[in-house]
């Protein structure tokens, strides 16, 4: 299945990670302070990653305007994970907050697909930019992009 462009001109950030995911949720357990270091530097990881696989044009918002008339986005997590998939959306969306979006209130869509898997764990991230003003039409469109994009990133054409 060939990727199907959603957009006259798509926008997309594919993130790889390499090691396991941590999850805030497992955090607010009980965790102690080691604990949330911990979790902030995973987050940092992926802040960085995602900085360094921004494309140079990426729309991040526009604070001064409302939610609904900024850029809205679409994100696809794959990983290899012992993490469920609600929580593992949770603790990426939050890491990607400042550096692909405002914050998470412009995530218009978020699939989470989740391998368990202990071994060789790892996450693709992808996430689509949707023009002020889209619906969810087009999210679905784009989330239907990105997964085809991660098949052929991946051989799985």
């Amino acid at each position: 299945m060939e990727a199907k462009n959603p957009t006259e001109t798509p926008l997309v950030c594919v993130i790889e990670l390499e090691g396991g995911l941590l999850s805030k949720s497992n955090f607010r357990r009980g965790g102690s302070g080691s604990e949330w270091r911990r979790q902030r530097g995973f987050e940092n990881e992926v802040a960085m990653a995602a900085r360094l696989a921004r494309p140079r044009n990426w729309p991040r918002g526009d604070g001064e305007i409302g939610v609904a008339e900024r850029w809205g986005y679409a994100v696809l997590i794959v990983a290899n994970t012992m993490i469920d998939t609600a929580n593992m959306a949770k603790s990426i969306t939050d890491a990607l907050e400042g550096v692909l979006y405002l914050n998470d209130a412009s995530v218009r869509a978020c699939v989470s697909i989740g391998i368990r898997q202990r071994d060789e764990q790892r996450a693709t991230i992808l996430v689509g930019a949707l023009k002020p003003g889209s619906g969810w039409k087009q999210a679905r469109e784009m989330s239907e992009y990105l997964l085809a994009r991660y098949a052929e990133l991946h051989g799985e054409t």
